[in-house]
């Protein structure tokens, strides 16, 4: 009964020294020579499974008592320390449990497993600083330690230290970006702390890795208004309509607003008019054109809508052996749409409409004889020169790729109707592939080629071909492109110059028994032709403005020409930040063609035509 007694006191003992964190004394000396133990390793295992079960009746202070003393008599027992400090643990003794497992640290540096251990220890402890000391210890032996760099970023964050957590949160972030609930913590808290850049740097990869997550996004978009980044908010409004968003709200007018006023937006909204008169050998042709077009820039996002109509009139009279009139009016309207690509390397030009022709009039021979007949004008729908109109569908794609400023690549798709008289009494058309590349060469040399394949309504169809190569022999200052921004000296002319060309074409038409009304060559042709061409300031019209004179003159021959002359001469008013013009224009072009009349072909022999046009586009 006496010894029963002592026991007890002892044990109580002990369990006060436990709740007041008093160290137990675990064996040997810390200046000494680590001790053998005492008993076999047989006689260990038993009393550590002895002291197990001892915990597991609920009998914690006598399992302690019990490893304290097995640690005395085994003191480099490692599973007895790591047992003795799970089992303090389990007794909700955090003090005692936290001697153990700092002792079974130390006696293995490199375990990881007990410093994890002793963290939930701290945790539970209420001990952060230690907490975040110990985690530091796993990071510096496993680097990529998730569990321990969770923790610790928990652990800064709740001390507020907002520089260690966000260190530790971006080397998080290198290891799993996709980590939504890090990102998001690190994105909030530099949020609070007013580091509006850095926070939306982490919202960003939320957009990259968790696109859903439109509670973050329209975050991002206040950011982005906050530190007036219009254009990214307008990227990340896009992106939360994209996802299934309301696209911001008042936000998204608001953004509107703001780009436009910051950045001079403007809808272009363009109105143009043309009258000509044209002389040719055997009819005098009065021409009338309007065109207006508008379109919706939209600040927010790379795509323009828009929409534009035209209206021409033309009235052919005959002349020497044609006598009579044609007049033709046709209308247009036509939607069209706009996306640009890396900025504006890539665009993409698309558009669809309706064209409507109405043909009134005849002509007929001025002599009433068959000197001149339907087959003297093959594209003419019967001999007595009687023609229609009609509507039809038109539409286009053209993509223009422009990856530096020397180079500019096109590809496109067109229907549309042929616009040449003859053609357009009886309303051909036309489907046409084309694809082009424009070399500039230190803005002083071009370098062009184009092809097309057209194929017409009447069953042929023409290949065409053009190269051509051009030359600044001298160029003053250029005048700017829309909003004074230059590309090149080629894409918009210089204010003075003096260039000298060359250019190739090649014909092929497909020749075609049942459908010869359309057959301008025999065979294949070539044709080409030398060009000087020039431009001068007459004067300046204010900052902004300025009168102009430009002059081409060209020459050429080829396999079924003789000689082609042209010249052409204008003089305009051109405002060039807004491109808006107005001027007056003459043209004479006179050839001799050595085409032979075969079936339905073009007439051959000498030609000549003259024009005159005022015309004016205004940017409003």
């Amino acid at each position: 009964m006496l010894c029963l007694i002592c026991l007890n006191l002892l044990l109580t003992k002990q369990a006060l020294a436990e709740k007041n964190a008093l160290p137990v004394d675990l064996g040997g000396d810390a200046d000494s020579s680590i001790p053998r133990p005492k008993i076999s390793a047989e006689e260990s295992n038993r009393r550590l499974k002895d002291a197990r079960l001892l915990f597991e009746r609920g009998k914690p202070d006598a399992a302690i008592y019990m490893l304290q003393q097995l640690a005395k008599d085994d003191p480099e027992n490692y599973d007895v320390l790591l047992e003795l400090g799970r089992i303090a643990v389990g007794a909700k003794n955090w003090a005692y449990s936290i001697t153990v497992f700092r002792q079974a640290s130390l006696m293995k540096p490199e375990d990881v497993e007990v410093r994890m251990i002793l963290m939930d220890v701290y945790k539970a402890y209420q001990m952060p600083i230690q907490e975040i000391i110990v985690a530091k210890e796993v990071l510096a032996l496993e680097s990529e330690n998730l569990v321990a760099m969770k923790r610790l970023a928990f652990l800064y964050h709740e001390q507020a230290m907002l520089e260690e957590e966000v260190g530790i949160r971006q080397n998080l972030i290198k290891l799993k970006p996709a980590d939504y609930e890090n990102t998001k913590q690190l994105a909030v808290s530099l949020d609070k702390s007013a580091q509006l850049w850095e926070a939306a740097k982490a919202y960003e990869l939320i957009r990259i890795h968790h696109p859903s997550k439109l509670d973050d996004m329209y975050r991002l978009a206040a950011i982005y208004d906050t530190l007036g980044e219009n254009f990214r908010e307008a990227e990340v409004l896009d992106h939360i309509a994209e996802n299934g968003g309301s696209g911001g709200g008042w936000m998204e007018s608001h953004t509107e607003q703001l780009l436009r006023e910051k950045n001079g937006i403007r809808d272009p909204f363009t109105a143009g008019l043309t009258l000509s008169v044209a002389k040719e050998d055997t009819m005098k042709t009065y021409t009338v054109g309007q065109q207006v077009a508008y379109t919706r820039v939209n600040a927010q996002s790379s795509v323009d809508f828009g929409i534009k109509a035209g209206y021409k009139h033309s009235r052919h009279e005959g002349r020497r052996e044609l006598e009579g009139k044609v007049a033709i009016d046709s209308a247009t309207v036509e939607l069209t749409a706009t996306k640009y690509f890396s900025g504006e390397d890539y665009i993409l030009d698309a558009s669809v409409g309706v064209l409507h022709d109405e043909v009134n009039g005849q002509l007929r021979s001025r002599f009433g004889l068959p000197v001149v007949t339907g087959a003297d004008f093959p594209s003419l729908i019967d001999s007595s020169f009687n023609s229609y109109g009609g509507t039809m569908p038109i539409g286009s794609v053209t993509l223009t790729a422009q990856p530096n400023r020397n180079i500019i690549y096109t590809a496109g798709y067109a229907h549309n109707i042929m616009e040449e008289f003859d053609a357009r009494l009886v309303q051909l058309t036309h489907d046409t592939l084309s694809l082009g590349v424009d070399y500039n060469i230190q803005n002083d040399a071009n370098l062009v080629l184009k092809v097309d394949n057209s194929y017409i309504s009447d069953g042929n169809y023409r290949l065409h071909a053009m190269t051509g190569g051009y030359y600044n022999l001298w160029a003053s200052a250029p005048v700017n492109g829309l909003r004074g921004r230059r590309k090149s000296s080629f894409g918009h002319s210089q204010t003075s110059f003096i260039r000298i060309g060359y250019e190739v074409d090649f014909f092929s038409d497909r020749e075609d028994a049942e459908h010869e009304r359309y057959e301008s060559f025999v065979s294949t042709d070539y044709r080409y032709k030398g060009i000087l061409s020039g431009q001068a300031k007459l004067m300046d019209l204010g900052a902004d403005a300025a009168l102009l004179f430009n002059a081409k003159l060209s020459y050429g021959a080829g396999r079924t020409r003789e000689y082609m002359r042209s010249a052409d001469a204008r003089i305009f008013y051109f405002m060039p930040d807004a491109e808006n013009e107005l001027g007056i224009m003459y043209g004479y072009q006179d050839e001799d063609s050595d085409n032979q009349p075969l079936g339905n072909t073009s007439i051959g022999g000498e030609s000549s035509m003259q024009a005159v046009s005022l015309y004016t586009r205004w940017f409003f």
